[in-house]
């Protein structure tokens, strides 16, 4: 059942959620995954919110960087889930380099 893999996921970063902090979180994934994770404002356009991008030894998110700090919050939380999860991410070849706007648009317009 997906939700007892979900559950088996969260459990398995072993983080204390009664004490939630999204640095503090960010750091144990990245420790867990020996991967950094670079959180960045973007100004989306066509309603796309965030974005996941693996490139070949960072992890980027995308999140939009005009809208209310709580919603951020929320939509790293969602794009970080991807990667507990171990979701796979568009692109599929993973870029080498910082992703350029080139690469978001590319994935915008594969989302929208």
């Amino acid at each position: 059942m997906e939700f007892d893999r979900v559950r088996q996921a969260i459990e398995s970063l072993d983080y204390d959620f009664q004490q939630f902090e999204l640095k503090s979180l960010l750091q144990r994934v990245q420790a867990q995954r020996q991967r950094q994770i670079i959180c960045v404002g973007y100004p989306f356009h066509l309603g796309l919110t965030g974005l996941w991008i693996p490139a070949s030894a960072v992890d980027y998110i995308f999140y939009a960087q005009n809208t209310h700090p709580m919603h951020q919050i929320h939509i790293i939380l969602h794009e970080l889930s991807h990667i507990v999860l171990g979701h796979r991410c568009y692109p599929s070849a993973r870029p080498s380099a910082t992703p350029n706007r080139f690469w978001i648009r590319s994935a915008m317009k594969f989302w929208t």
